[in-house]
C-alpha cells in the first residue's frame, strides 16, 4: 500500500473515531415542552371542531356559531376526561409492570418491556368503545370530566362490539383512503412536477391531498358519532 493510501485510510479511521466518540445529543427539555404544548393545542383545536360537527349532527336546527361556542365551553371537560381515562389505564397497568420487572429483572431505566407495551395498546383499544361517544355526549350533558366518563360508560352498555366494529372499520377505511389518495396524487405529481422531495411543489400537493382527505374523514366521523349518541340516548339501538 502506498503512502497516500495509508494516509487516506488513517484519516478515515480518525473521522470514524471522532464520530463514535461524539456525545449523543439529547433534545433539551424546552424543546420537548414546546412540542408537547403544540400537540396539546392541535388536539384541542381538532376536538373543538369534532364536537361542533357532532352538535350540528345531533341538532340540525342549531347554527354553526352556536355549535362552535358550545364546543369551546365543553372542550376542557372532555380533554380532562380523556386524561382521566389515560390515568386509569396507567394505574391499572402498575401491578403488571411491577410483576413484569420482578420476573424479567428489567430495570426501570430500560423502559417498559415489549409485553407491557403490547398490553397497554391492547387495553387502550379494548376500552375505546366505552369512551368513543364522550365528545358528543358532552354537547348535551353538563358536568365535569368524571361525570362525562360515567355517562359515556353507561350509555355504551350493551353496544360494545358494535362500537368497536364501527371504530375499527372506520379507522381502516380512512387509512386506506388516505394511502390511496397519497399514491394517486403522488404519481400524478411525479409525472408532472418530478419526484416529491422536502419543500417541493409535488410534496406540497401530496400533503394537501392527504390533509384534505383526513379532514373530510374526520368531519364524517364526528357527524356519525353525533348520530350514534342520539340513537344511544333514545334507546333505538339495542344489542348485545
Amino acid at each position: 500500500m502506498t503512502t497516500p493510501e495509508v494516509r487516506s485510510v488513517r484519516r478515515a479511521q480518525c473521522r470514524l473515531k471522532s464520530r463514535n466518540d461524539s456525545p449523543i445529543r439529547v433534545p433539551p427539555a424546552q424543546s420537548v415542552t414546546e412540542s408537547a404544548t403544540i400537540a396539546a393545542i392541535a388536539f384541542l383545536i381538532g376536538l373543538v371542531g369534532q364536537m361542533a360537527i357532532s352538535r350540528l349532527a345531533m341538532a340540525p336546527n342549531r347554527s354553526p356559531g352556536e355549535a362552535i361556542g358550545a364546543a369551546l365551553r365543553r372542550a376542557p371537560a372532555v380533554f380532562a376526561g380523556f386524561f382521566l381515562f389515560g390515568l386509569c389505564i396507567s394505574l391499572a397497568l402498575i401491578p403488571l409492570i411491577v410483576v413484569d420487572m420482578m420476573v424479567t429483572g428489567v430495570g426501570k431505566e430500560a423502559g417498559a418491556s415489549p409485553f407491557i407495551q403490547t398490553l397497554s395498546i391492547l387495553l387502550a383499544f379494548a376500552a375505546v368503545p366505552k369512551i368513543l361517544p364522550m365528545p358528543a355526549i358532552a354537547m348535551e350533558e353538563q358536568g365535569g370530566p368524571w361525570r362525562l366518563l360515567k355517562r359515556s360508560w353507561n350509555a355504551t352498555r350493551g353496544q360494545y362490539w358494535r362500537l368497536l366494529g364501527f371504530f375499527l372499520l372506520f379507522l381502516l377505511a380512512s387509512q386506506v383512503l388516505v394511502r390511496a389518495t397519497t399514491a394517486v396524487v403522488g404519481t400524478f405529481a411525479t409525472l408532472l412536477l418530478g419526484a416529491p422531495h422536502p419543500l417541493s411543489v409535488a410534496q406540497l400537493l401530496v400533503a394537501l391531498a392527504a390533509g384534505l382527505v383526513q379532514g373530510v374523514a374526520g368531519a364524517l366521523y364526528a357527524a356519525m358519532l353525533g348520530r350514534i349518541v342520539v340513537q344511544l340516548g333514545s334507546g333505538s339501538t339495542k344489542g348485545t
